[in-house]
């Protein structure tokens, strides 16, 4: 049991400043001052900030390892450095592949998910049935596989399916992810505006990383992104300061509501790596300039941590830091549905939390209580 004291708590909507909080497991009290017990480990906060942790809901890899090839022993390793790095939630996200490619690495992560893991929330599907015009990092030559089955099996795990809303089969996916209660994205899309829209009618409910993998805005025709921008759906940004421009996230603001952004890394392999290239999906990778990608120049996902792109935010935006840590922490978890448990700091949550500097330097994590650093 601990009680870190005089540290400065981020809700979603203000701050408490030099309160007190108690937490084993679960957070049990906040308050101004809270009285010492002989029980308790006492944490000078010196004033920091005290975060939820950090949910990633849309990542391929770090540290080296690649979600797609990624053994037991692999992914225990990046749970470790990812939850010391800030992200004490994530979905690992699986490409399109194979269907024999897919289902392995989604028995991967299964086996580390029953083994009490409570890090890994599920998994991110990203495809297959994807439009091969906005391929992006993803395989072509496997994006007309549509295995239904494939859904029904993993019902379980699978928690958001990314799907361009205009290839052929869309409509019968869409109505399979609803009848499982699977989130369906819209990405890797060459939709129109109104492709898009019907898109979001047959159920999608989030954007898979916006402007990027899909038919950009033209003044007659906005197309998917400019759907994203107008209509209230919930929206995926990487802010690494390549995928989207400082220009282009303060449009996003002035356009969508705070609550309907969520922050991702689209992290791959080269994330919180050191080195100068790497495989990704078979493929290589270049490291240059803080971006990822293949020799042929494409961007092959970022190289983000969930603590770079709460950095970023604050210094591209004028935001205030509740605001930014809600994109990081609490609208990612009512996404997926898990905000009852983690996304913000409240009495009877699990106390997953960040102490950090004013320069939002980690100092410490708490996964459900247990110091990582």
């Amino acid at each position: 049991m601990c009680v870190i004291k005089d540290v400065d708590i981020i809700k979603p909507d203000k701050i408490l400043n030099s309160y007190d909080i108690k937490f084993s497991d679960k957070i049990l009290d906040i308050k101004r001052e809270i009285q010492n017990d002989n029980d308790c480990q006492i944490i000078d906060g010196n004033g920091y900030y005290l975060s939820p942790g950090f949910i990633d809901l849309h990542m391929h890899g770090s540290f080296g390892i690649d979600i797609m090839s990624a053994g037991k022993e692999d992914l225990k390793e990046m749970i470790d450095g990812l939850t010391k790095a800030g992200t004490t939630s994530f979905l690992p996200t699986v490409m399109t592949a194979s269907v024999k490619r897919m289902e392995n690495a989604i028995k991967n992560i299964q086996k580390v998910m029953k083994e009490e893991n409570n890090v890994i929330k599920g998994i991110n599907l990203e495809g297959p049935l994807l439009n091969p015009t906005k391929a992006g990092a993803q395989d072509k030559k496997y994006m007309r596989n549509l295995n239904l089955e494939l859904f029904d099996k993993y019902k379980e795990v699978i928690e958001i399916v990314t799907v361009a809303p205009e290839v052929e089969g869309a409509t019968a996916l869409l109505n399979k992810l609803n009848s499982l209660n699977i989130v369906s994205a819209m990405g890797h899309t060459n939709a129109s505006y109104e492709e898009s829209l019907q898109g979001f009618k047959k159920g999608i409910s989030l954007v898979t990383h916006l402007f990027n993998g899909m038919k950009g805005i033209h003044h007659r025709e906005i197309g998917a992104a400019g759907a994203s921008l107008l209509e209230n759906i919930s929206t995926e940004i990487i802010v690494d300061g390549i995928h989207i421009s400082r220009p282009m996230i303060q449009m996003i603001l002035r356009l969508k509501k705070l609550d309907d952004l969520i922050l991702i890394t689209d992290a791959q392999p080269a994330a919180l790596y050191e080195g100068e290239e790497i495989q990704f999906n078979n493929r290589k990778v270049i490291l240059r300039d803080g971006s990822a990608r293949f020799e042929d120049g494409t961007l092959a996902g970022s190289v983000l941590s969930m603590q770079k792109a709460v950095k970023n935010m604050a210094e591209f935006t004028d935001l205030n830091i509740e605001e930014i840590i809600r994109m990081a922490t609490l609208n990612p978890a009512r996404k997926i549905k898990i905000d009852s448990k983690i996304g913000s700091i409240e009495p009877n949550k699990n106390a997953d939390l960040l102490l950090m500097d004013k320069k939002l330097n980690i100092i410490n994590v708490f996964k459900k209580g247990k110091q990582m650093i």
